[in-house]
């Protein structure tokens, strides 16, 4: 059965990516507006409402929850996907799949899994507030 995230997983995402009408420069050094969304080079994006910004949000969370479904092989729970989709959303393919999280989870060893998401609250070699509480809500939400 395909999964996707769950209520709880999509309010994380929005209530940390937080939604702007205008573009701005993330903590990434990215072109972004709505909620996270990146802007590609192509797309004129100068504005969005709330509605418009959250069905590009649904459409960006496709890619997190395909990268997840494809990189983790052990059966998760809606709580446990969810976060990863979470990390994922906000960190990208890659860095799951590079993860000591993806890797002791693969293991099967859950347990070690909450202590592995905080290590992810970087960006540009700063650590941030916003991330470290982030991840501490993906780790509790894996909990579940």
């Amino acid at each position: 059965m395909k999964m996707l995230i769950n209520k709880q997983g999509l309010d994380l995402i929005k209530f940390y990516e937080g939604y702007r009408e205008y573009p701005y420069t993330c903590s990434g050094g990215k072109l972004t507006i709505g909620y996270g969304h990146v802007i590609k080079p192509e797309e004129q994006l100068q504005h969005l409402t709330r509605e418009a910004a959250l069905q590009i949000l649904k459409e960006d969370v496709h890619f997190a929850e395909r990268a997840v479904t494809s990189l983790v092989n052990v059966e998760l729970n809606e709580n446990e996907f969810s976060a990863l989709v979470s990390f994922t959303f906000n960190l990208g393919k890659y860095s799951l799949k590079s993860s000591t999280l993806l890797k002791k989870l693969n293991d099967n060893k859950r347990l070690e899994c909450p202590a592995e998401f905080v290590r992810w609250v970087y960006a540009g070699k700063k650590m941030l507030r916003g991330l470290i509480r982030r991840r501490l809500d993906e780790a509790r939400l894996f909990m579940k």
